[in-house]
């Protein structure tokens, strides 16, 4: 999690993202929110569903910004699911 959110923000996107296990596959993938203009975001929640251990990263824009890029990746052989909060 990054930031915090107050009174005035409002939940922009929430992105539920699943991946289902694959034999010997890590699973990489990028997911981007990108805002409205003039709208910046003040936090960031990414909720784990589950216990497979995959890892979640911020790779681009995020806090002030008008996107955020947040890559996923699992281990080997795993599934993951994550929901992602961005607020503005």
């Amino acid at each position: 999690s990054f930031g915090t959110f107050g009174s005035n923000d409002r939940l922009m996107s929430r992105i539920t993202h699943n991946v289902a296990a694959a034999s010997l596959l890590i699973h990489d993938q990028e997911i981007t929110f990108r805002g409205v203009r003039g709208t910046n975001i003040t936090a960031i929640r990414v909720n784990q569903v589950g216990s497979n251990n995959p890892t979640a990263t911020r790779i681009a824009g995020g806090l002030g910004e008008e996107f955020v890029t947040i890559r996923i990746m699992s281990g080997r052989g795993r599934s993951f699911s994550y929901t992602i909060l961005v607020y503005a």
